[in-house]
């Protein structure tokens, strides 16, 4: 993500198309949070089979 903030813009058509790009791009965006819920709770379970506690794991995906 970038740090930059953007001015929302004024022309209708750039809103518009902005909006549509999002609209479009959503789908991928959610799926691509899943992926990575589903990659830090695979991190979790692993760091507690290895042995570190409930809440050592927490931390440590947390760096991750």
């Amino acid at each position: 993500m970038s740090d930059k903030i953007h001015q929302i813009p004024t022309k209708p058509d750039k809103a518009l198309a902005l909006t549509e790009e999002l609209r479009r791009t959503l789908p991928t965006l959610i799926a691509n949070a899943r992926m990575i819920a589903q990659l830090k709770k695979a991190q979790y379970d692993a760091y507690v089979e290895a042995g570190f506690t409930p809440q050592q794991a927490l931390e440590l995906i947390k760096t991750t």
